[in-house]
């Protein structure tokens, strides 16, 4: 089944018409959200196809340039890539982040126009791949960062020590992490 959907783009005839042909979303994926509970938001960001080293070059730079904390690398599906940051900040800074990016530009349009604000990463399989771990780009920051999202990651790929998992932890806002259920 295909499925039309008419939004305003350009003019013809005076009127201002367009449209654009979209497959129905079949395919049932679960992800998790980067929602914290005192209203901030850790680092997602989405890179599809995409040379890895440029991917890794742009993330120091946003390290650099927002004073953010270690990102956890993870390979999605052929040359695309999830960067996930444990830093938490405010929606604002997260927007800038992701404007200053080159990921995906649906990936941090969409869940702003739907109204939720919750940005989400796959865990199920894409291509017939699930994420794996790629390493880390480590840098050091005084801000706080989500624990229990770090123990899910951890829990889920075994890529972080016990120091780790604890360091820069904020302790005093615990967060239920959200788990996505959602059609492609």
């Amino acid at each position: 089944m295909v499925v039309i959907t008419i939004f305003v783009k350009g003019k013809i005839f005076g009127i201002n018409i367009g449209f654009s042909i979209m497959k129905e979303r079949k395919e049932e994926v679960f992800g998790y959200t980067n929602r914290c509970d005192d209203g901030k938001f850790i680092v997602f960001l989405d890179y599809d196809d995409m040379p890895y080293e440029w991917v890794i070059k742009e993330i120091k730079s946003i390290q650099k340039d927002f004073n953010l904390g270690d990102f956890y690398m993870f390979k999605s599906s052929e040359s695309s890539f999830h960067a996930v940051c444990f830093t938490k900040v405010q929606l604002g800074t997260l927007r800038t982040i992701l404007m200053n990016s080159s990921c995906d530009e649906n990936y941090h349009r969409v869940p702003y126009s739907i109204g939720k604000r919750l940005l989400t990463l796959r865990l199920t399989e894409k291509e017939g791949k699930k994420p794996k771990f790629n390493g880390m780009l480590l840098r050091d920051s005084p801000r706080l960062e989500s624990y229990e999202h770090k123990k899910l990651i951890h829990k889920l790929f075994r890529c972080m020590t016990d120091d780790a998992i604890i360091s820069n932890s904020d302790f005093e806002h615990p967060t239920k992490i959200i788990i996505a259920n959602y059609k492609v």
